[in-house]
């Protein structure tokens, strides 16, 4: 983990809900370097349920469109039960 990386991670230990924007997600599922590596810690702590996320309602859709096979294995990963 670099030190931006850790730098994020210290900041986001901090808190109990973080709100994330659209490109985050497209980043992070696209693994764009090198922001995917920095939203990993982030990540793992939301699928880990250590962090609250919020976004917006455009968010998922853009996401679909932008990344739709992707996305769909996001969302089925952080939501267990399939609701």
């Amino acid at each position: 983990m670099n030190g931006n990386a850790r730098k994020l991670q210290r900041a986001v230990e901090k808190h109990q809900t973080v709100g994330l924007d659209t490109s985050p997600f497209i980043y992070f599922i696209e693994d764009v370097a090198p922001y995917a590596d920095l939203l990993e810690p982030v990540f793992d702590r939301l699928e880990n349920h250590a962090l609250r996320g919020v976004t917006s309602t455009v968010t998922v859709p853009f996401s679909l469109v932008h990344s739709p096979l992707a996305a769909c294995q996001l969302i089925r990963e952080c939501n267990p039960r399939g609701s």
